[in-house]
C-alpha cells in the first residue's frame, strides 16, 4: 500500500515519472501541491491539455475502476518511491473539473426556506435522471454532490458505482454507513444500491425546507439527525395523532416527526417517498415511479380513483390529482376531501389544500357548510367561499 506522502512528493518533484500521461500540471501553494485526501486516495487540481482537471492517485487497487471509468482510468500510472528510494507505480485517473461546491458545503451556510426547497427540488431531478441509467453511483452523499452555479447537481466519486459489466460481482465498497440501509452488503450490487440513499437525502432536503430547526443541525454539526440504523429498526408509529388525541405520549421517532409534518402540509409525494425509509431491504422499487412526476390536466368532471394501492382523482383525459393519497372522497360542492397519513384535507378542484385537519377530525360537507366535528363533540361550522382566507 502507497503512503500518501510518498504521492504528495512524486508530484510535488518537476520530474516526476509518468508511463504514459505529458504535460501534467499540479496546481501548487507554497511550491507543495494542493490537494485532498478520499477513501484510498490522494485528489489533486491539475491542468492537462489546457484544461482544469482532477487527478486521483489511488494508495490501493480496486480491480473495478477500469470498468467503472473506461479510458479515463490510468493503470501503474504516476512512479513513486518510497522512503527507501525503491520505485513503484500506482493507479490514476484523471476527471474534467466539475465547477461548484459540494452539497454538504452548501448546507453548512445559513439558507432560507425557499434555498433549501429549490435544493430539494434540484436533487429529485438529479436522483431520478440518476434511476433512469442502467449504472449506479454506490455512495450518494452531500460531500459527493456538486451544486453547480445554476443550481443543477452533478455526482463525483463514482469509485462504489455499479455499471453492467460488474454484474455478478461482489462490490469492493459499500458506501459511507450514514446514508446507506444497514442491510446493504457487498452480494447486493446493482442498479438499485443508490436507492435508499436517494430516498433519504431527499427526505432530509425536503425536511430541512419545512423545519429550519433541523437545517441549521446539519449546519452546526455537519452531518443529519437522524441515522438509516436507527429508522429502520423503529417501527413506524402510524397513529400518532390519534394517541395525542386520547391522552398518550407516543414515542418519536425522527421520521414519524417528519411523516407527519409531509401529511400535515399535504407534501403527498414527499410524504411517499419518506414511507420508503422504513424498509427492510435496500431496493427500493418504487421509488423512481414516486420520483416521476405525473403529467395532469385539468378537469371538473373528475371522479376518485386508484393506482399502485393509491387515491387521487382523475378525468377521461388523465390524472387531475395525482394518486398518493390513502383516501379520497367522490367531489361534493366542488370541494375534495382526502387523507394522507394521520391528516384529512379539503382541496379545491385543482388540488390547492384549503383546509386541514388531524384524522381524527369528522368533516360534513352541506351545501356551502363545512361541519367540522373534533373529538369530545366540539362543531365548528365554516363557509366553503371563506376556505381561501383561513389558511
Amino acid at each position: 500500500m502507497t503512503s500518501i506522502n510518498d504521492i504528495v512528493d512524486a508530484l510535488a518533484n518537476p520530474y516526476t515519472p509518468w508511463r504514459t500521461l505529458r504535460g501534467v500540471e499540479v496546481v501548487c501553494c507554497d511550491g507543495m501541491p494542493q490537494f485532498f485526501t478520499g477513501n484510498a486516495s490522494v485528489i489533486f487540481r491539475i491542468r492537462h491539455e489546457g484544461k482544469q482537471k482532477i487527478l486521483k492517485c489511488y494508495t490501493r487497487r480496486n480491480t473495478h475502476l477500469q470498468a467503472i471509468y473506461g479510458k479515463a482510468f490510468r493503470p501503474a500510472e504516476l512512479g513513486v518511491s518510497n522512503i527507501l528510494g525503491q520505485r513503484h507505480w500506482v493507479d490514476c485517473l484523471i476527471m474534467d473539473y466539475v465547477e461548484g461546491i459540494t452539497l454538504h458545503e452548501t448546507l453548512c451556510k445559513p439558507l432560507t426556506s425557499r434555498e433549501l426547497q429549490r435544493l430539494a427540488t434540484a436533487f429529485d431531478d438529479f436522483a431520478l435522471d440518476l434511476l433512469e441509467k442502467d449504472y449506479a453511483h454506490g455512495d450518494l452523499k452531500p460531500e459527493n454532490i456538486i451544486v453547480g452555479e445554476d443550481g443543477t447537481m452533478h455526482a463525483i466519486d463514482w469509485d462504489a458505482a455499479y455499471v453492467p459489466a460488474l454484474q455478478g460481482r461482489r462490490a469492493m465498497e459499500t458506501g459511507t454507513a450514514a446514508y446507506q440501509h444497514p442491510l446493504r452488503t457487498a452480494e447486493l450490487y446493482d442498479k438499485h444500491i443508490d436507492d435508499y440513499s436517494i430516498a433519504f437525502i431527499s427526505t432530509l432536503l425536503h425536511a430541512y425546507s419545512t423545519d429550519p430547526r433541523q437545517a441549521e443541525y446539519y449546519r452546526l454539526h455537519h452531518q443529519p439527525q437522524a441515522h438509516p440504523r436507527e429508522i429502520t429498526r423503529t417501527k413506524p408509529n402510524y397513529n400518532f395523532v390519534h394517541q395525542l388525541h386520547i391522552g398518550t405520549t407516543p414515542e418519536r421517532s425522527w421520521l414519524d416527526s417528519t411523516l407527519e409534518s409531509f401529511a400535515a402540509r399535504c407534501m403527498a409525494r414527499q410524504y411517499r417517498i419518506a414511507r420508503l425509509l422504513y424498509d427492510n431491504t435496500p431496493q427500493l422499487f418504487a421509488l423512481k415511479r414516486l420520483l416521476t412526476p405525473i403529467p395532469t390536466t385539468s378537469s371538473r368532471d373528475i371522479e376518485a380513483n386508484v393506482a399502485h394501492g393509491l387515491w387521487g382523482y382523475s378525468a377521461t383525459e388523465g390524472w387531475v390529482i395525482a394518486p398518493y393519497f390513502d383516501e379520497c372522497n367522490d367531489p361534493k360542492e366542488e370541494l375534495l376531501l382526502v387523507r394522507l397519513g394521520a391528516y384529512k384535507h379539503l382541496l379545491s378542484m385543482d388540488g390547492k389544500p384549503l383546509f386541514s385537519t388531524p384524522a381524527t377530525t369528522k368533516i360534513k360537507i352541506k351545501g356551502e357548510d363545512i361541519i367540522v366535528k373534533i373529538e369530545g363533540g366540539e362543531e365548528r361550522i365554516i363557509k366553503s367561499k371563506k376556505l381561501e382566507h383561513i389558511q
